[in-house]
């Protein structure tokens, strides 16, 4: 399957409550992880993941599913550059979306946006929604294609470290 062709099933409203009417809880895993450069930030990532957790909230609503798990990521912390650095990130450090536009470092700044809008659509409807923000997910490859945690891996099996921006990291 296409990034293109995930990204628009996720962004296709009545897919979604196709699949999830019926269910009691949802794992909300869905969200572009892109690490090479694209050529359209807001249809490649911004949208699938932003406005993807948002239809798949509005679903949850509408079907009366009883909790939301919405895996965000690490990203969605780090980078924080303003943060201080003799203070434990906790709820209130985000990344810093200015900072990611300014340096193209888009997958923190789509995770962001995305989980933001996650907590606000929670907060404004009533929704049980748990959000976990793991440093990168591994496990066994379905699709015939590596995916981008994966691929990083793979990258830095291989010995490419020049290939990723550390900066965010650090």
């Amino acid at each position: 399957m296409t990034r293109g062709r995930r990204s628009t099933y996720i962004l296709d409203y009545s897919s979604l409550l196709t699949t999830i009417r019926g269910t009691a809880d949802i794992f909300h895993l869905a969200s572009p992880c892109i690490v090479d450069r694209i050529c359209d930030p807001e249809g490649e990532l911004l949208d699938p993941a932003v406005k993807g957790t948002v239809n798949v909230l509005r679903a949850v609503k509408e079907c009366r599913v009883r909790r939301v798990v919405v895996t965000s990521s690490i990203s969605a912390i780090i980078p924080s550059p303003g943060w201080p650095a003799d203070i434990v990130k906790d709820k209130e450090c985000w990344t810093d979306v200015d900072y990611c536009k300014e340096k193209e470092i888009r997958h923190p700044a789509s995770k962001t946006l995305a989980e933001k809008a996650a907590w606000k659509f929670a907060e404004e409807n009533g929704l049980d929604v748990v959000v976990v923000n793991p440093g990168t997910v591994m496990g066994l490859v379905l699709p015939p294609v590596v995916n981008a945690s994966m691929g990083m891996l793979v990258r830095l099996l291989q010995g490419f470290l020049s290939s990723f921006k550390f900066d965010f990291f650090w």
